[in-house]
């Protein structure tokens, strides 16, 4: 596995246990998938909210503050790696697996983060559980 997998699954593994905290998550939930990728700006993270089948207005309403919330913690945490920034969506599924085969060559190979930094965010999904 990648220093940059390893980045995206401690991510994935956060938004998840932030999510899973809040009441009314919908049953139409399915995941969260993390992509790292460069800009000329250098590395930002896309964090998509996944469900299983189109979603209502209300289903997407619900993500709001959770997902404000997981974008603040995860901007502090990596703010020296993630210089781009990032970003969040909301897509099912089936789109989402399509997009992500059309860029899956853009991925940059190394992404370095300090050991500080991965035991603040650790320690912080600890806290959060």
């Amino acid at each position: 596995m990648t220093r940059e997998q390893k980045i995206e699954n401690v991510i994935r593994k956060t938004a998840l246990s932030i999510l899973k905290e809040k009441e009314g998550l919908p049953e139409n939930f399915s995941d969260v998938a993390v992509n790292i990728y460069p800009s000329k700006y250098g590395l930002g993270a896309k964090i998509a909210i996944l469900m299983k089948e189109p979603f209502t207005e209300e289903e997407s309403d619900f993500f709001d503050v959770p997902i404000y919330e997981i974008k603040q913690v995860i901007s502090k945490v990596f703010k020296d790696v993630l210089t781009y920034g990032v970003s969040s969506s909301i897509s099912t599924v089936d789109n989402y697996e399509k997009l992500s085969n059309l860029s899956e060559n853009k991925k940059p190979k190394n992404v370095l983060i300090t050991e500080n930094q991965l035991k603040t965010l650790i320690r912080h999904s600890k806290n959060e559980n």
